[in-house]
């Protein structure tokens, strides 16, 4: 092609039409600038078709992530929670605030249900991952935002005040029922009296479930708002495959 276009140039020197050789040089010059924006054109277009593509694939890792939390971590969390809440009441109208008795087996097994800590394991692999190649690779505003204040928010404030009340529970609540009454054996008389008339295990008891309350209404809150980001990231999704 080159050669054929030096070959028009040179025939038109030949013949003297300098005037027709500068108009073909200049015509010569915006088709090559025009066949450099095309090819810029055509490769912007393939780098952008890459990153879309790497894109739709963080997005679905993203959503199976959060699909597994709302089935693995906030709904079993928020039961577990909600079941030591309901044992406590239980406990309370039955065995601290009245003389009415329940079975000696009951009352241990309620006590196991509150005191028992959670397996808190959140999936943010996905979202790890995606930081570390740029969050901006998430082209929606919208979603990028919302990821960023589930994980950087919501899931380390459920984190962190889990890990509080873990801790609280196997160095302080843990070892002071521990030193004084076996949970996981055949409730004494003398147990049942310590469970029920000591001042340091009630108002711990007491102080533990509001903690489990608050945790269970942070699970609440926070898997709302991964079902509204599980639906916006299939919307997005939906838009970049088409």
């Amino acid at each position: 092609m080159i050669k054929f276009f030096r070959k028009i140039r040179q025939n038109l020197l030949m013949e003297n039409k300098t005037g027709k050789y500068f108009k073909y040089a200049i015509g010569e010059i915006i088709l090559v600038m025009v066949g450099i924006l095309l090819a810029l054109q055509v490769n912007n277009w393939n780098e952008n078709r890459v990153l879309t593509k790497k894109e739709i694939t963080n997005l679905k890792e993203i959503k199976k992530n959060l699909e597994s939390d709302l089935e693995n971590q906030f709904k079993p969390g928020t039961e577990y929670y909600q079941r030591s809440l309901d044992s406590y009441d239980i406990l309370l109208s039955n065995f601290y605030n009245s003389p009415q008795s329940i079975p000696e087996d009951s009352i241990r097994k309620l006590f196991l249900r509150m005191v028992l800590p959670y397996k808190l394991i959140f999936n943010t692999v996905a979202f790890d991952n995606v930081k570390s190649i740029g969050i901006d690779l998430i082209s929606n505003d919208s979603i990028r935002e919302s990821m960023s204040l589930l994980y950087g928010y919501d899931y380390k404030l459920i984190t962190d005040y889990h890990n509080i009340t873990v801790t609280e529970l196997r160095e302080d609540f843990g070892p002071r029922l521990n030193n004084n009454v076996n949970i996981h054996k055949v409730l004494s008389k003398s147990d049942l009296d310590y469970l029920r008339n000591d001042v340091g295990i009630n108002s711990r008891l007491s102080g533990m479930m509001s903690r489990r309350n608050r945790l269970r209404r942070y699970f609440l809150v926070a898997s709302s708002y991964v079902k509204e980001l599980i639906a916006n990231i299939d919307t997005e999704l939906e838009r970049l495959e088409n």
